[in-house]
């Protein structure tokens, strides 16, 4: 809705999966998000009416400053994004702010927004450093649209009872002891570096892995590589396809269930 992201899962017969999936397992009390980024798959569930109460989380603090004034400030939001003059200068301030950690939630944005692909931090700007590429650097802030859909995320998020009332931005670990059900999607295996500012190394997945293994009230995302399969031996999994911006990536994607 409001982010871009590669593999992001707003959209698509796979998103749709999993939200399902998600319906067919829930049982009321507190659905959980522990890695939101652009929270597709919650933005569905709020829209269809699924949940009541929510708790989402996402280490990444710029992101997480975003998410916050578009629950708490809206409006006050969107006066700041009609402020905004796309440029080239503008995305390397926010990127640096980003990567320090020091950025506000409009820096997120602006890094998510004007990017090549979305990749945020791990990208150059949209039309190139010259702007001589095809896309240019504004070509993805339409400020009416961003507008809209700033209030449009405001809404749905303030629909149903936000644990804590903000999203959290704290190690996954943290106050999971609400959650009924929650759903995770964790930087991907290896290519996480890539994509994210906070990707995970093998010790990090062999820890999640670690911390779902008593559980059983959980459903998992992860990109199909072997080490995740063999790492979640014995669970549930199911194979699916993410469109990427080449198009569909057939059987790109694990969804794997903790519950039975």
């Amino acid at each position: 809705m409001l982010l871009r992201y590669p593999g992001g899962k707003s959209r698509g017969q796979w998103s749709n999966h999993i939200v399902d999936t998600i319906k067919s397992k829930y049982r009321g009390g507190v659905y959980g998000e522990l890695f939101f980024g652009g929270g597709g798959i919650t933005f569905k569930l709020l829209k269809q009416k699924v949940v009541s109460a929510i708790l989402i989380n996402e280490l990444d603090i710029t992101l997480a400053r975003l998410w916050n004034a578009v629950i708490k400030n809206p409006h006050r939001l969107n006066d700041q994004i009609r402020e905004i003059k796309p440029s080239v200068d503008l995305f390397l301030h926010s990127k640096d702010r980003v990567k320090r950690m020091v950025g506000s939630g409009m820096d997120a944005l602006i890094v998510n927004r004007m990017s090549h692909g979305g990749r945020g931090v791990k990208a150059g700007p949209q039309g190139g450093a010259d702007q001589k590429g095809k896309y240019k650097i504004d070509c993805r802030w339409n400020v009416n649209t961003l507008c809209k859909r700033v209030l449009t995320c405001s809404q749905l998020l303030n629909s149903v009872e936000i644990i804590g009332g903000k999203c959290h931005a704290e190690d996954y670990e943290e106050d999971t002891g609400h959650i009924a059900l929650a759903y995770l999607d964790p930087p991907y295996w290896q290519v996480g570096e890539e994509l994210y500012l906070h990707s995970f190394d093998e010790e990090q997945h062999r820890r999640l892995r670690s911390f779902l293994r008593n559980r059983r009230n959980w459903i998992l995302s992860y990109n199909n590589v072997p080490e995740i399969r063999k790492l979640y031996a014995g669970y549930p999994m199911k194979v699916g396809s993410i469109a990427g911006n080449g198009g569909t990536k057939k059987g790109s994607e694990l969804l794997i269930m903790g519950t039975p």
